[in-house]
């Protein structure tokens, strides 16, 4: 009797796929059927802890928060599976999505799992990347990460300090698509690998721990050379404005040590330029926090006065042990002016020839003055001066 209502609960069953993963539905016993099936009313409370961000839980529906919950509170524990309110596929994909963008210290959370229902009631076929145990060391390992990196930043100043979290990431990881942990904030913080997902998500765990808000945001990223790629990075808000923040395509990847800040607090115009199907619709008008006007060095002209004006910030820079100063410009017949007189004339005399002269008589720590590299991008109307190192 016990063996024929095990088959006709087997068959009963109907597995909805999340869009993420499908996966095949393996026998479980008439024990475990009946638990699962058992009544159980919903939480519309988190237990003692609390998700790093709402922002994602506070735009879903009741039944939908109701299922985060559910997940939130008992994830650690590593069950095989997690009873939920009843919700359709589409609903359950806005939940799981949700419950991993509101949460980039949570770890081990696959990409694989199933929704399960059976007549009125659903559950969780939950997938782990890790066991239980390995689990909970590497949460230990990257909890100790964190608070090691924060002790060394200055939380008193919003900007300072996404400004230092921003700097600090790009400086210790090395984009790497096919690092374990890569998508993760464990591989970037811990492991110093990642891939944009690993990169923003370690973005907003230790953005949260400066008590600064963000949350990220997935879509599509168009390449130099026209390429469409997945992509994921963050809006940020400094002084209760948001602003869009990638921190991979800050990443210049070069061996110098130098970082770009060219995606540093955008406006929503701004980053939509090569940054499209966004997942979170903030709109970011704000550019008070934007690096180039932070930092003075956004030029609505170029002449003499600006030439003075950068040639002293990049030996301030020198001095700070910063081998490079960017540039960027308000508009196309600024910045062609700066390249043509800085980059594309080296004649003695030229601007290029004041810079160099200029740095080797003033800027009290020596650096190789044999040549300055170049980074421009004329669609950003940005450019970064760059000397090879700084000799001690």
């Amino acid at each position: 009797m016990k063996k024929s209502v095990l088959m006709i609960l087997i068959i009963c069953i109907l597995i909805i796929g999340t869009g993420i993963t499908l996966s095949v539905f393996h026998y479980i016993g008439f024990e475990k059927i009946s638990a699962y099936f058992s009544a159980i009313v919903f939480s519309d409370n988190f237990d003692d802890k609390k998700p790093l961000s709402t922002k994602n839980y506070d735009i879903l529906d009741d039944n939908e928060k109701k299922a985060y919950i559910c997940i939130f509170n008992n994830i650690e524990k590593h069950p095989e599976y997690i009873k939920i309110p009843k919700l359709t596929q589409a609903e359950f994909n806005n939940v799981y999505f949700a419950v991993k963008n509101d949460n980039p210290d949570m770890l081990c959370f696959s990409d694989s799992c199933n929704m399960i229902t059976f007549l009125s009631s659903c559950f969780l076929q939950m997938h782990y990347d890790y066991p239980k145990d390995i689990c909970a060391t590497m949460t230990e390992v990257l909890d100790s990460k964190v608070k090691m990196i924060m002790n060394n930043i200055d939380t008193s100043d919003e900007y300072t300090a996404e400004l230092a979290i921003h700097d600090y990431i790009i400086k210790n990881c090395t984009y790497t698509e096919n690092a374990k942990n890569a998508s993760n904030s464990y591989g970037c913080l811990v492991d110093g690998e990642a891939v944009c997902s690993g990169y923003s998500r370690a973005a907003m765990l230790l953005l949260s721990k400066a008590g600064i808000e963000s949350v990220l945001v997935g879509g599509t990223g168009v390449t130099s050379d026209q390429k469409v790629i997945s992509h994921m990075w963050n809006i940020v808000w400094i002084n209760n404005s948001p602003y869009h923040m990638d921190v991979t395509w800050d990443d210049p990847g070069s061996a110098n040590n130098s970082v770009s800040h060219m995606f540093f607090n955008l406006t929503t115009e701004q980053i939509s330029a090569d940054h499209k199907d966004m997942t979170m619709t903030v709109e970011c008008m704000a550019t008070d926090a934007n690096y180039f006007v932070k930092e003075n060095i956004l030029y609505t002209e170029y002449n003499s006065i600006i030439l003075k004006d950068i040639m002293t910030k990049l030996c301030k820079n020198i001095d700070n042990g910063i081998n490079y100063l960017e540039l960027k410009f308000t508009d196309t017949a600024s910045y062609n002016s700066a390249v043509n007189s800085i980059i594309d004339n080296s004649k003695s005399g030229s601007d290029m020839y004041k810079i160099i002269k200029y740095v080797s008589e003033n800027a009290e720590n020596k650096v190789d003055i044999s040549h300055i590299n170049f980074v421009q991008e004329p669609e950003k109307k940005y450019i970064r001066l760059m000397f090879d190192e700084i000799k001690k």
